[in-house]
């Protein structure tokens, strides 16, 4: 669990899970593709998925099924206007 998790907030849910055994992958169980440490090129335009369990509208119930959606990649200028 992230040190500066905030359940009423929403903030920083995230979990790194360490298995008491290997996984067997399957057609439910599959690796996160994450980038390298020394990836520190954005590339603009890009996509990316976002994945959870939120809430799917504003002040809305979260979700009981994960989700997924493909969301653009913007620069830092960019979302400060959008969420200022």
């Amino acid at each position: 669990l992230h040190p500066k998790y905030n359940a009423s907030l929403i903030k920083y849910d995230i979990a790194l899970l360490e298995l008491a055994t290997p996984l067997t992958y399957g057609d439910h169980v599959q690796p996160v593709c994450l980038p390298s440490s020394d990836d520190t090129e954005t590339r603009y335009p890009n996509k990316l998925w976002a994945t959870g369990w939120g809430s799917t509208e504003e002040d809305g119930m979260k979700s009981r099924k994960l989700r997924q959606a493909d969301v653009p990649i913007v620069d830092v200028a960019t979302c400060k206007k959008e969420y200022p």
